[in-house]
């Protein structure tokens, strides 16, 4: 049980120190992770956001309705009408790339005292329990 308990306070501490990375731009953690997943990923969908992390559809669309607000994130109509594709605009890839260095600078300055072993055995167990975690459904 410590290890979830540790893992969940590790999660809110990492999230209140983006939020305050992301607050200098008017935007939330949450809408960061949405513009990093759409330039990871490329041109997507909100259903596939929604899947990916097992979210509510309902929070993934306002968040995108915020960040198309501010024109971050362009919508078009797919071939079906239904869907609605996402891309980042050239002012939503300027500011994911600006955040991006800030939250690097954290994560280097929050693991420095790691070795790079450390932090690929690390890596590769979180991975792990993620996987053993979404087998579950």
């Amino acid at each position: 049980m410590e290890l979830f308990t540790s893992m969940n306070r590790l999660n809110r501490f990492y999230i209140a120190q983006v939020n305050e990375i992301c607050t200098t731009r008017k935007m939330t953690s949450m809408q960061f992770q949405i513009l990093r997943y759409i330039f990871r990923y490329g041109s997507c969908t909100s259903m596939d956001i929604v899947k990916a992390w097992k979210v509510e559809k309902p929070t993934v669309s306002e968040h995108i309705r915020r960040l198309h607000d501010k024109e971050w994130v362009a919508i078009t109509q797919g071939a079906d009408k239904r869907v609605k594709n996402l891309a980042l605009t050239h002012a939503g890839e300027a500011v994911y790339e600006e955040i991006l260095v800030e939250v690097e600078a954290l994560q280097q300055k929050v693991t420095a005292n790691f070795t790079d072993e450390e932090m690929a055995t690390f890596t590769r167990f979180m991975l792990h329990l993620e996987e053993e975690l979404l087998s579950l459904d």
